[in-house]
């Protein structure tokens, strides 16, 4: 690589394969969140769908990336994690079509997906510094989610027409396809690795991060904000299924509408950040975005149609690329180099947090209804950004790296 290569180069594969692999996530989403609801009539069995997604990211996240600085190749273990997502998936596809659809097995499901999508983040996340370099991870984080929103996009209106037109199999077929297809191109990645291989005992790395964590401040605060944001914010997902079918009776291509809003608004934020923001990831732009997490999901809990419910949907998934972008460029800005992987793994630990989220929102709507529950979290987020203001305002990230000099 040379400084005088353009970003789009290095990332042409990484953003391919990352598109399909959100192509094949969100239609996944789309289709087992509606299933759940209509099998249960229970946002909080929606919650649990979804909370199984995101409980291997917590349970794993740590040792995924002490598996992604150990391991010989990151290429090869990010193709492999797609190739396995796909079978599984496709044998789900056979299984529905010959049984039908009952929730045991989607709960499995999900749990299966949410395995492969904890070490597939990881993975994606130190691919993507390792091309980038620390002077263009904002605007490499930035084309990288434009990829993902892109196929999320796509996706999610794909999964719920292809439900519509050929039901559920047909959904969960082409769901296993875009995964294989994500792995092909993943081939076409040059082979990464940590700048600072470590070769270490698998566990002697965990350890060795393990105390990294306890000893940097700064990546505990981010961890912490991180896994916050994560609960209270990004859980809002689990309202779309029942804003879908009770309050504005549509159906699956309806509710596929919808996730497509949230790839809309993504895809307008990782296009300000890969073109027009020349930021550096600080503290203080992080607590702006979580306090316009908090007011946008306030606005939706209120939204009256259809159409304003899509609308507010594209302001908060913009808000959450913000969010997602900064968090990952300052947890890996913090660490140095040999700890890229880890660093990573300690992100995707901190959004493990999502169940408890999921969990806590779709038991909040069938206890006090879905307007209620949104406007609770959106304000505990607006009271969490006032609370890091006045404690962290001088907080940025050139504070997190005083002693973790880059090597690149």
């Amino acid at each position: 690589m040379t400084k005088k290569e353009p970003l789009h180069g290095k990332f042409h594969a990484l953003l391919l394969g990352a598109s399909c692999q959100a192509f094949a996530f969100f239609g996944e989403q789309v289709i087992v969140g509606y299933v759940v609801f209509r099998l249960t009539e229970s946002s909080t069995w929606v919650g649990v769908s979804l909370a199984l997604y995101f409980a291997p990211m917590f349970a794993f996240g740590l040792a995924s990336g002490a598996i992604a600085d150990w391991a010989a190749s990151r290429r090869t273990l990010i193709c492999q994690t797609e190739f396995s997502v796909a079978a599984v998936i496709a044998v789900f596809a056979l299984y529905t079509h010959w049984v039908g659809l009952t929730l045991l097995p989607l709960l499995l499901l999900s749990s299966r997906s949410g395995t492969g999508m904890a070490m597939h983040h990881t993975l994606r996340g130190a691919i993507a510094f390792d091309l980038a370099g620390p002077q263009k991870i904002m605007a490499g984080l930035g084309q990288l989610n434009l990829g993902v929103r892109i196929g999320q996009l796509i996706g999610a209106a794909a999964a719920g027409l292809a439900a519509q037109a050929g039901g559920f199999s047909v959904a969960f077929a082409v769901i296993a396809m875009a995964h294989f297809v994500s792995a092909l191109f993943y081939r076409g990645l040059p082979a990464t690795q940590a700048v600072h291989a470590v070769k270490a005992h698998l566990g002697r790395n965990l350890r060795r991060f393990v105390h990294e964590v306890r000893t940097n401040n700064a990546l505990i605060l981010l961890v912490a904000l991180t896994a916050a944001v994560e609960v209270l914010g990004f859980s809002f997902v689990t309202a779309l299924p029942v804003l879908a079918s009770s309050r504005f009776d549509v159906g699956p291509d309806g509710l596929g509408t919808l996730h497509s809003a949230r790839a809309i608004g993504g895809i307008l934020a990782a296009l300000a950040f890969a073109t027009a923001l020349r930021l550096q990831p600080r503290m203080s732009f992080y607590i702006y975005t979580i306090g316009c997490f908090g007011a946008t999901l306030g606005i939706l809990s209120a939204a009256p149609n259809f159409w304003s419910a899509f609308t507010i949907l594209v302001v908060i998934a913009g808000v959450a690329i913000a969010a997602d972008v900064l968090s990952q460029s300052m947890v890996q800005l913090s660490v140095a180099d040999e700890f890229r992987g880890r660093a990573m793994g300690a992100w995707v630990f901190a959004i493990g947090a999502a169940p408890l989220g999921h969990l806590e929102l779709g038991f909040m709507i069938d206890l006090i209804g879905v307007k209620a529950a949104l406007l609770v979290n959106g304000t505990a987020l607006l009271c969490l950004a006032a609370v890091a203001r006045s404690k962290l305002k001088n907080f940025s990230t050139t504070q997190t790296t005083p002693t973790h000099k880059n090597t690149r």
